[in-house]
């Protein structure tokens, strides 16, 4: 791990889902994965427990799984003393669901989701964490979510070897 004691820590973290996957429940699965100053420290594979409504709605809910695992970090570092960067920056591959996360007010299409999700909103107020867009050919969460085709397995499995 690449530790400067002087230097701030930046966390980055990834999330994705995969809406529906479970054809017996249709629950979708969240796939996260977090970095301290670009190695992996934490990453996640769950099934979500409630069934969502969208697509959208899948990839909220996996961002929030992964805001759990930045603010959780954040904190600890901060306990013992590390110096972290101020934004923590968070990827999802789902444009609608970063402008549910920057809109600070509800929508009849949101209204279903459960306001526990909302408090990355909150978060991004407080500059805490910033989210931001990658493209589903980048994000790393991808691997923890389905089956993917060789190559694209491949080419993320190598990338998370790189780490």
């Amino acid at each position: 791990m690449n530790y400067d004691p002087n230097a701030k820590s930046v966390i980055v973290g990834y999330s994705d889902s995969n809406y529906g996957a479970d054809t017996g429940d249709r629950k979708s699965v969240s796939g996260t994965l977090v970095e301290l100053n670009g190695d992996i420290i934490s990453w996640m594979s769950k099934g979500q427990t409630g069934v969502a409504g969208s697509t959208c709605e899948a990839e909220y809910v996996a961002m929030y799984k992964c805001r759990q695992d930045i603010l959780f970090i954040r904190n600890v570092l901060k306990s013992i003393g590390v110096i972290v960067e101020q934004k923590s920056r968070l990827f999802c591959d789902n444009r609608a669901a970063l402008i549910i996360a920057e809109a600070n007010v509800n929508h009849d299409r949101t209204k279903h989701i459960d306001i526990k999700y909302h408090a990355i909103r909150d978060d991004i107020r407080k500059e805490i964490i910033k989210v931001e867009w990658i493209s589903s050919e980048l994000n790393i969460a991808d691997i923890f979510t389905k089956a993917l085709p060789v190559d694209r397995y491949k080419k993320l499995r190598d990338k998370l070897l790189q780490k």
